[in-house]
């Protein structure tokens, strides 16, 4: 690399620095950004002002101290810059914009796929992509990519298996690349496992303090673990790091997902394994018992992940979440009582505030993360 390309380089590594620092430190000076990334106010103050002028930043009002020149503000600019991000489910698809805080300012969520081949869904992927793009929320906004959540495991740009969509090892972002609208076709793509995408955006969107580590237990049609470790997405040496449905649960062949899915609850609701996620919750809800029992194979799920990784946070998410406090009390207990042996202090167990969505607005995080240097533990 030349002299100009490692200054190249070396700038936009620094302006990340800042930029990732304002997710953790909302409202500080451009003196407290020098000291806290150990750059001078210099260069601290140059780079401020380029990323005012791309959207990044947006500054304050004057704060007066005690003596010297009132500081000002800055804080991530929620109203120029959005991430797109989309989950490709086993019957549906949902579609998000999201500014830089992480809130969504643009929608859409296609359900009962008419197909499940891989040409057909990214063409109506793309299809729906380009009619959120012509929102009026969207005009004057600037996209800066579009990541894609899938369920199941993704290596080198490829999704390796994906048993409840039925694909076969596909490379979903060459299929999609030729069919996205104008304002996406330089823009970052990025291809990840859902519940991984979910993990990143519940660390990535969280302003302020955040928790070492993240496990994120996503509950559908399958069962996926998406693992944080430091802000960064811990796949595996293969890529398959947290593929917990497959998991055996009760020896010797009775795996997660026969357990803890929507297709076991329905089973034990008596209905048919495809029936519609609103008609089985419903079910659920009007007989408690059963859902009780549902919640103790989860507890035994939550024990074994909590004894693995023993996370800060274990946000529980996916369809089968909405059940709510009648899934999450039960299977709480039943964890307890398996891990009587050690203390739960510094741990939390909650539902996902945004259990229909996560995995895209993770989607739309994974490119910002991208664009800001993150990477991913063993990530290829």
């Amino acid at each position: 690399m030349n002299r100009a390309g490692n200054q190249s380089h070396l700038k936009a590594h620094n302006r990340n620095t800042l930029v990732r620092l304002l997710y953790t430190d909302s409202g500080v000076s451009r003196a407290e950004l020098a000291r806290r990334s150990s750059l001078t106010k210099m260069t601290v103050g140059a780079l401020v002002q380029e990323s005012i002028a791309e959207g990044w930043v947006l500054e304050g009002d004057a704060l007066r101290g005690s003596s010297g020149r009132p500081s000002l503000p800055l804080r991530l600019n929620p109203d120029v810059l959005c991430a797109i991000g989309a989950e490709i489910g086993v019957s549906e698809l949902r579609i998000v914009a999201c500014n830089l805080l992480g809130e969504v300012i643009a929608q859409r969520h296609i359900t009962n796929l008419e197909s499940r081949d891989p040409l057909l869904v990214c063409q109506r992927l793309a299809l729906e992509v380009t009619e959120l793009l012509e929102q009026p929320v969207l005009d004057e906004r600037r996209v800066l990519g579009l990541g894609v959540s899938v369920p199941g495991p993704v290596l080198n740009g490829v999704l390796h298996f994906a048993p409840n969509l039925t694909w076969p090892q596909t490379r979903v972002l060459e299929l999609l690349r030729p069919l996205l609208p104008a304002p996406l076709e330089s823009e970052k793509l990025c291809l990840g496992n859902e519940a991984n995408a979910a993990a990143l955006g519940g660390y990535f969107f969280r302003l302020g303090a955040k928790p070492r580590s993240v496990v994120y237990l996503s509950l559908g049609v399958g069962v996926g673990c998406g693992i944080v470790i430091e802000g960064q997405v811990f796949r595996g040496a293969d890529g398959f790091a947290g593929e917990v449905g497959h998991t055996v649960l009760h020896p010797p062949n009775g795996r997660v997902e026969d357990f803890v899915s929507q297709r076991a609850l329905a089973s034990q609701l008596d209905l048919e394994s495809t029936a519609d996620i609103d008609a089985l919750l419903l079910s659920a809800l009007s007989q408690p018992l059963v859902v009780v029992g549902f919640a103790k194979e989860l507890g035994l799920l939550l024990a074994n992940l909590i004894g693995t990784f023993s996370p800060d946070e274990l946000l529980i998410g996916g369809p089968l979440s909405h059940l709510g406090e009648a899934l999450l009390q039960p299977a709480l207990e039943t964890m307890r009582s398996i891990c009587d042996w050690r203390s739960f202090e510094g741990i939390q167990v909650r539902l996902s505030p945004q259990p229909s969505s996560a995995a895209a607005i993770g989607a739309a995080a994974t490119v910002l993360h991208g664009l800001l240097g993150g990477s991913s533990i063993r990530d290829s």
